[in-house]
């Protein structure tokens, strides 16, 4: 049963948003973030820029339980044999309401996701490191596309990144990669539910399709219209960590005299 909850409290937004911005830091064009126990950071340096592409970053793994301000390294990905690595920026945790992203980190603090990116900067890979095995476990071979990190399974059994037009997951069970979506449009809304049995996706800003993990195939759908009045767009989306679900913002422009005055209302997804 997909629920949909109207009216969710601006006061909770505004938590959701400050519990983003306590796991991650941005120095000049570096991002910093950290493990979900807080002990660990993962540092991206800004490198350089692609002609037309990304931005791309050396990264490094420090121990913060000695000293919070500067922590100690205990991993360089950009070290003697890989000093020529490019990473591809991880979407700074939630700090982008256009284009959510969630922490690299896991859940449990054991794994971080990392995008390489080929010297062109037209290709990618997706790497899992694990943090205790100082191990990369290579996600997919390298795509012809540039894939991007979103987010963790609530239970980290499964991952979800993007590509141009697609949605994939990735399952720890059988190491393997499945297509969730795809489209002829960049999808930026697309979460798991509570359970981490389901993905749901929003297409064309209206309707929500529901992808079952289990039978990996879409299962369901609803039209957010009865939820939205006649001027609303949902526009923007987010995670809702403290209760493990998605949340769509929506928004009405509305003639005040001469000026356009943006109202943003928020919905809660989940499945039961």
């Amino acid at each position: 049963m997909i629920e949909i909850i109207k009216d969710i409290d601006q006061k909770h937004i505004d938590n959701i948003q400050t519990h983003y911005s306590s796991f991650y830091r941005r120095e000049g064009q570096g991002e910093e973030y950290y493990s979900s126990d807080k002990t660990k950071s993962l540092k991206m340096k800004y490198k350089g820029e692609f002609p037309f592409g990304p931005k791309y970053f050396s990264a490094k793994l420090y121990d913060l339980t000695s000293n919070k301000q500067t922590g100690k390294t205990i991993y360089n990905f950009n070290g003697l044999l890989t000093l020529n690595r490019r990473f591809k920026s991880l979407g700074s945790y939630g700090n982008n309401y256009d284009h959510w992203a969630g922490n690299p980190w896991s859940n449990d603090s054991k794994y971080i996701s990392l995008v390489e990116i080929d010297t062109q900067g037209d290709m990618s890979t997706l790497f899992i490191f694990d943090v205790e095995k100082r191990n990369m476990i290579k996600v997919n071979d390298q795509f012809d596309d540039l894939v991007g990190h979103h987010m963790w399974a609530p239970n980290d059994k499964y991952y979800l990144f993007r590509g141009s037009n697609c949605i994939y997951l990735y399952s720890f069970e059988n190491n393997n990669v499945f297509l969730v979506f795809e489209s002829t449009s960049y999808q930026k809304h697309f979460y798991f539910d509570s359970s981490s049995e389901f993905v749901i996706t929003l297409v064309d800003n209206q309707i929500l399709k529901i992808f079952s993990i289990a039978l990996l195939k879409i299962v369901d759908e609803i039209s957010l219209s009865p939820y939205l009045n006649d001027k609303d767009k949902a526009c923007c989306s987010m995670w809702d960590p403290f209760k493990h679900r998605m949340i769509i913002g929506s928004t009405t422009h509305k003639n005040v005299g001469n000026i356009y005055a943006k109202r943003e209302k928020w919905l809660a997804v989940d499945i039961h």
